[in-house]
C-alpha cells in the first residue's frame, strides 16, 4: 500500500508573507488561521481555531510574497513535516506545513494575479 502525506487547508492569512533566501533558494512563511463553527446543546454558536505553519520555497514562495496579505483567503495543499530544536537543553517540536499549490481565493487577489487570463477582445472572436 502506498504512503500518502498530504493535507489541504482553506484559512486566512495571519500576517504578511515573510521571505529569505536559504542557500540558493528563497523559502516564505506565513501563518494561517482555519476555524469550525458549531452550536453546542444550549444553542450557543463556538467557534474554534487552529493556527498553522506554512512553509513555500522557490517561485511558488514569490507568488505567495506578492499576492498574499493578512487576512487574505487562501487554499493550500502540501504535506505536514515535524521539526525539533533544542532551547535551555530541552528539545522543542513543532509542526509545519510545507505548501506545494495554492490558490488565491479573494477577488482582489484573483484580479491581480498573472495567471487569470483576460478574456480576448471581442473582434478577435471567430464569428
Amino acid at each position: 500500500m502506498p504512503n500518502l502525506n498530504q493535507v489541504n487547508l482553506i484559512g486566512h492569512l495571519g500576517h504578511d508573507p515573510s521571505q529569505k533566501e536559504v542557500g540558493n533558494n528563497k523559502v516564505t512563511e506565513f501563518s494561517l488561521a482555519t476555524s469550525e463553527k458549531w452550536t453546542d446543546k444550549t444553542g450557543e454558536v463556538k467557534t474554534k481555531t487552529e493556527w498553522h505553519k506554512i512553509v513555500i520555497w522557490g517561485k511558488l514562495g514569490d507568488v505567495a510574497k506578492k499576492y498574499l496579505h493578512k487576512g487574505d483567503p487562501v487554499f493550500i495543499s502540501g504535506k505536514i513535516t515535524y521539526d525539533e530544536y533544542e532551547k535551555d537543553g530541552k528539545k522543542q517540536y513543532f509542526t509545519k506545513i510545507v505548501g506545494l499549490g495554492l490558490q488565491l481565493l479573494s477577488s482582489k487577489a484573483k484580479s491581480d494575479s498573472p495567471d487569470n487570463s483576460a478574456p480576448p477582445p471581442e473582434d478577435d472572436l471567430p464569428f
